[in-house]
């Protein structure tokens, strides 16, 4: 086909595709809208086909290596904007975050926000695991102080715009310093694909901005080692211990790996072909600045509190016992359709045969068995894709254990050190020419990058099968209940509230209260029998219950962190005639009762 013809179409292509998907969230966003029911059908929701052609449209002109570099470029450009905003375009119906970690998240934030300081003792909740890294908050909040934009209103769409702006900038600029520039904008689309991708609003997901920026800078030094690219990566450092604890755990050994590989004497290196010049230089003063800064925020700020909830005998006994296992019910009630998982599987396989054949070539390539390759294979390459493997392998073997959300989450990192030889993959298979690289290499990448989007995608949660959603899901955070939530926060007095998933959500995030629900036992005895017996009154006072929150979807749907159970409407109603328990808030959704100060058993 001819080049300017090829190019006309691909450029019309990426435009419609952009179209169809901005006209996808203006529909879903007005179904939601203008739902009169909860959760809305799945039948009054826009068809996801319109979605995965809009992306299919985005996409495909970036696949093929003969499109103009401008159109290609701009291809990728509007796919990151598709899918690094996921959150902001399909989260903000109503004009407040939704989903738990974003809830949490912006309660810091208002913290910071009305506090105009840093106030570590004021979260409750999963905040409080969050309220000693209080980067991103602050910057959050700084945005909105300089801007003069309501928090409520630039909240969400903060955090995804700068991810927007560095994460692909940064995943290309840290490849182009080894590959070339079509090599490197794959590697960008590539990580788009991930799985791991954390979309909404998270600490997780502002802080591996720096782990990306302290790399690239630690690569930059690899050539010019300037006194202002060392104190950028000692500040950006500082800011990745203040952001999250995950990920500094991930970058100190990470930077101890590429340390420990620049200490490699080079006659070892002899008779590879191996680059011993393109490593990342980790000097012993970063090492030990990151490592102090590191322990002395985890012993004076954190107080080591994550070290406190490891049971390095549960996990090992966990992890060698076939038999051991632990339930992981889905908080939001997710499920994957059969298509889907296909899809997911395919994505997985796939990625996983490009790796294969990259790391097939580049064994040849190191071992001199490439002859088409005339350059030295960079050492970086090597540290980063044995580490990342060794960081699937360890998260995997944590999957019988409470910590099996580290797998779930490991590929954000990983992928780092995966994607360059995967990218070899792909352009071994691309250069056999033909049907492979004109129709096998582009569609497989696209089966890629719909697997990782399903399991990312910020809308997966609305178009989960209703026979399985969970009232935590989003699609139950209707303005009824958020504004029960900010009246709470007005009039709460202390204690702690009794309430399933929903309540903690709502009434805990936003309502800024402590909210238990993890104590079953009580949770069964309030809202799971037709009377209240002796032991749960004292249970109640025993755990300083001062009020108990029901909503009417608890009669219909299930609050998976408490159990797989549906309450009966006879359960729910008979707290309205108990004398201890006063309404003090109601509304059609939802109904708030405050235990009286002054109650017996035996009044």
């Amino acid at each position: 086909m001819n080049k300017s013809i090829l190019n006309c179409i691909s450029f019309i292509s990426v435009i419609i595709g952009f179209l169809l998907l901005m006209y996808f969230i203006s529909l879903f966003n007005n179904a939601i809208a203008n739902s009169d029911q909860v959760p809305i059908p799945l039948n009054k929701l826009p068809s996801q086909v319109i979605y995965w052609l809009g992306i299919l449209s985005v996409t495909l002109p970036s696949l093929f290596q003969d499109v103009n570099r401008k159109i290609r470029i701009f291809s990728v450009a509007l796919l990151s904007v598709c899918v690094l905003l996921t959150y902001p375009l399909f989260s903000t119906t109503y004009g407040y975050p939704v989903g738990r970690d974003s809830i949490y998240s912006y309660q810091l934030c208002n913290i910071v926000y009305s506090d105009e300081h840093w106030n570590v003792s004021a979260a409750t909740g999963i905040a409080k695991q969050y309220t000693h890294y209080p980067a991103m908050h602050i910057f959050i909040v700084t945005v909105s102080k300089i801007t003069d934009i309501p928090l409520i209103n630039i909240f969400a769409w903060t955090l995804p715009v700068l991810r927007l702006l560095l994460i692909p900038t940064l995943i290309f600029l840290i490849f182009r310093e080894f590959l070339d520039e079509k090599l490197s904008l794959l590697c960008v689309f590539l990580y788009l694909t991930n799985p791991s991708l954390i979309n909404w609003i998270h600490h997780e997901g502002f802080a591996i901005i720096f782990f990306m920026m302290s790399l690239y800078i630690a690569i930059k030094l690899m050539k010019t080692p300037t006194p202002t690219l060392i104190i950028l990566n000692l500040i950006f450092g500082l800011i990745l211990v203040m952001s999250h604890h995950f990920t500094a755990y991930i970058w100190l050994f990470w930077t101890a790996a590429l340390f420990i590989s620049s200490k490699i004497p080079k006659r070892f290196l002899e008779g590879y072909n191996i680059d011993s010049e393109k490593y990342v230089y980790m000097s012993d003063s970063y090492i030990l600045f990151f490592l102090v800064a590191f322990l002395s925020w985890g012993v004076y700020v954190t107080n080591l509190d994550l070290f406190s909830h490891i049971n390095i005998e549960e996990i090992l006994f966990n992890i060698f016992s076939p038999f051991s296992h632990i339930t992981r019910p889905s908080s939001a009630g997710i499920s994957f359709r059969f298509y889907e998982k296909i899809l997911i599987y395919s994505a997985m396989m796939l990625l996983g045969f490009y790796t294969l054949v990259g790391t097939r070539k580049s064994l040849r390539m190191i071992f001199n068995k490439e002859p088409s390759y005339n350059e030295k294979f960079p050492l970086f390459f090597i540290v980063n894709f044995v580490f990342s493997i060794s960081l699937i392998v360890a998260s995997a073997s944590l999957w019988a254990t409470e910590y099996y959300f580290i797998l779930l989450r490991i590929f954000e990192f990983a992928y780092i050190g995966l994607i360059p030889v995967a990218v070899f993959g792909i352009m071994r298979i691309s250069n056999k020419g033909g049907l492979y690289k004109n129709l096998i290499v582009p569609l497989s990448l696209i089966i890629i990058l719909i697997g990782g989007n399903i399991m990312n995608g910020g809308f997966r949660y609305y178009y989960t099968d209703r026979s399985v959603v969970s009232c935590t899901n989003p699609l139950f955070m209707i303005p009824d209940i958020y504004e029960a939530s900010i009246w709470f926060k007005d009039n709460y007095k202390g204690g702690s509230v009794l309430g399933d998933g929903l309540v903690y959500d709502a009434l805990g995030g936003f309502g800024r209260s402590d909210v238990n629900m993890y104590n079953t036992e009580l949770i069964h005895g309030i809202f799971g029998s037709d009377y209240i017996n002796e032991s749960t009154f004292y249970n109640l006072r025993a755990n300083n219950i001062t009020y108990i929150v029901t909503h009417r979807y608890m009669t219909e749907y299930p609050s998976y962190e408490v159990s797989d159970r549906v309450y009966t409407d006879g359960q729910i109603k008979k707290l309205e005639d108990i004398y201890y328990l006063e309404k003090i808030y109601d509304n059609e959704v939802i109904n708030i009762y405050e235990i009286s100060k002054n109650w017996s058993v035996y009044s």
